[in-house]
Formats: structure tokens, C-alpha cells, sequence
């Protein structure tokens, strides 16, 4: 038995994770669904190619109406539509403080979008007033986790470029 299956069997005896969606004991190199619950994820295909607005199964991709007028933005990535079981797995992370959330749909994230060429991800901000009561910016996290990871991107929330790798 080599080393990973062993790292493997010990951690799922003492620290075991678990698909949020069916239970089943994950295997260490996954996050939050297990590839079979994956696959049922509520992807957003077909989709306008420009805003990713998503359109009935039986459309194929084409500019929506709005996009054909013009937009101010010139393409929007969206992965996933906003139904169950994400839903939920959005909502635990943002009302019921379930950080753990936060990784794996980092991870879902940056596993199903494109390779990404932009200058900045800007996450929605936070009133003031909310921001104290929950104590946390979801979206600024969730960039953070998602975008922050390679060198060289700027801070997600102020555009500030990247501090030293090494350190001070």
C-alpha cells in the first residue's frame, strides 16, 4: 500500500468529509460533492455566450436580446445556475458561517470556468451595516479562495497588486 492511499485511510478515520449531497465519504483530493453528485450539478448550458444568461435545454447558445443591443461589460462567466443543491450550499456558507463551503465552491469554481485572462474579480460588496452583523464579505472570500491563489493576481476586493510571495 503506497503512501496516499494510507494518508487517505487516515484521515477519512480521523477527520472524514463528506458529499454535501449524498453523504458518501470523500476521497481526500475532493471538496464538498463527490464526482458522481458532480455530475448532477445544475451547469449553465446552454447559456448566452456574452452575459450567460441561461436558456431552456433544447436552445443552443446564441446572444440574448439585451446582449445584441449592447451591454457595458463585454463577457460574464457563470459556471452554474443558481438552483439546488448549490443553492443551499451558497446560502449555509453565507448565513450559517460554514467557511468550509467557501473552499469547495472556490474549487468548483475554478475547476469548470476557462482559463481566465482579466485584470480584476470584483465580488459584490457589503453594506457597512450587514458587513458587522455577519463579519465577513462572502463574495470577497469566496474571489479570494477562487482567484487569489496564482501570483501575480490583484487583491479581489481593492485591486491592490499582489504582496511579495516570499513575504516581509
Amino acid at each position: 500500500m503506497g503512501f496516499l492511499p494510507r494518508f487517505e485511510s487516515l484521515r477519512n478515520f480521523f477527520f472524514p468529509q463528506y458529499c454535501a449531497q449524498c453523504g458518501k465519504i470523500l476521497p481526500f483530493y475532493r471538496l464538498l460533492v463527490c464526482e458522481d453528485c458532480e455530475k448532477g450539478l445544475p451547469f449553465n448550458h446552454p447559456a448566452c455566450p456574452q452575459c450567460a444568461q441561461p436558456y431552456p435545454p433544447s436552445q443552443t447558445p446564441h446572444l440574448c436580446q439585451a446582449c445584441l443591443k449592447g451591454r457595458a461589460f463585454s463577457k460574464v462567466w457563470a459556471p452554474f445556475r443558481y438552483e439546488e443543491p448549490l443553492r443551499s450550499w451558497i446560502l449555509s456558507f453565507k448565513f450559517e458561517e460554514r467557511f468550509e463551503r467557501a473552499r469547495a465552491l472556490a474549487w468548483l469554481l475554478k475547476k469548470h470556468l476557462p482559463p481566465l485572462e482579466f485584470d480584476l474579480a470584483v465580488p459584490v460588496p457589503l453594506g457597512r451595516k450587514r458587513g458587522r452583523r455577519r463579519g465577513y464579505n462572502q463574495s470577497a472570500l469566496l474571489a479570494r479562495l477562487a482567484f487569489k491563489k496564482k501570483p501575480g493576481y490583484p487583491d479581489p476586493q481593492t485591486g491592490d497588486p499582489p504582496s511579495d510571495p516570499a513575504g516581509p
